[in-house]
C-alpha cells in the first residue's frame, strides 16, 4: 500500500501559523550594498534612498504616469538597482513571508554611513517592536473570536508611525498565531510628519497586504522586468543585423 503523504496547499498558507523563513539581517545588508555601490548613479545618498522609495511605491500603486516620469530622468543603472532592491523586498515579505523592518534598518545604516544630515531618525529596534506587540494583542484568537461577535475589525493605530515597524511587528504576531487569514480581521493605520517615513511605512504594508497585493505584485514585476529587457533584445538584435 502506498503511503499517501498529505501535501501542503495554498489554503495551508492563509490558516495555518506562519513561521517566518528567510534571512532578514542579510536582506537588509544586501539592499545597503546596493545602495553603497551605486549612490552615485542616483546623485547622492539622499537621492538614491528617495528615488528607490518613490519608484517601488508608483510601481505598486501601477502609477505608471509618474513611474515613467521619474525613470526618464534618472540613470538607466540606477532603475535596474532600485529594481533588483524592490526584487529583495517583495522576495523577503511576499515569497518567504519575512516580516522585518527592512526599510527602517536600510535608513539608519544609510544614515551611519553617508554621515548625511537627511537620515536624522532611529527607530525602535524590530525585536522590541515584536515584543511591544506580542504585549498589546495578548491572545490572538480570543480577539478575533469576540470582534467577530460583534461583527467588526480590529484596528490597529499608530500615531508616530515611523518605517512601519510597530504595525509590522502586529503583523507578525497575526501570521504566527493564526496564520495570513487572521490579517483579514485588522485594519491598520500610522501616521507620521515625514513624507520619507509615510513612504517605507507606506511601500512595507503594501508588501504584507497579502491577500489583496501578492498575486499583482508578483505581475507587475515580472512585467516591469521584461519592459526593462525588450531595448536589450532590441540592441542584440540590431547588433546581430548589422544595424547602429
Amino acid at each position: 500500500m502506498k503511503d499517501h503523504k498529505k501535501t501542503k496547499t495554498h489554503q495551508d498558507d492563509w490558516h495555518n501559523p506562519v513561521e517566518n523563513q528567510g534571512n532578514a539581517r542579510e536582506t537588509v545588508r544586501q539592499i545597503v550594498k546596493i545602495i553603497e555601490q551605486n549612490y552615485y548613479l542616483f546623485r547622492g545618498w539622499s537621492n538614491a534612498f528617495e528615488q528607490v522609495l518613490d519608484l517601488i511605491l508608483y510601481a505598486l500603486n501601477r502609477d505608471e504616469e509618474e513611474y515613467m516620469k521619474l525613470v526618464g530622468q534618472m540613470d538607466k543603472r540606477a532603475v535596474y538597482k532600485a529594481a533588483e532592491i524592490s526584487g529583495l523586498l517583495i522576495k523577503a515579505f511576499c515569497h518567504d513571508y519575512c516580516i522585518w523592518d527592512y526599510l527602517g534598518e536600510v535608513y539608519m545604516q544609510i544614515g551611519s554611513l553617508s554621515k548625511s544630515k537627511a537620515f536624522g531618525q532611529f527607530f525602535t529596534p524590530f525585536h522590541i517592536c515584536e515584543m511591544m506587540a506580542k504585549m498589546q494583542l495578548g491572545d490572538v484568537k480570543q480577539l478575533i473570536e469576540k470582534a467577530k461577535k460583534e461583527n467588526r475589525r480590529i484596528t490597529v493605530d499608530e500615531p508616530r508611525v515611523g518605517s512601519g515597524a510597530m504595525l509590522l511587528a502586529c503583523k507578525k504576531v497575526i501570521m504566527q498565531e493564526v496564520g495570513l487569514a487572521g490579517l483579514d480581521h485588522f485594519e491598520f493605520y500610522g501616521t507620521d510628519i515625514d513624507l520619507t517615513c509615510v513612504k517605507m511605512c507606506k511601500i512595507q504594508m503594501l508588501l504584507t497586504n497579502y491577500r489583496y497585493m501578492s498575486n499583482l505584485l508578483l505581475l507587475h514585476v515580472c512585467q516591469f522586468q521584461e519592459n526593462m529587457a525588450a531595448p536589450k533584445k532590441q540592441e542584440l538584435l540590431n547588433a546581430e543585423s548589422g544595424v547602429r
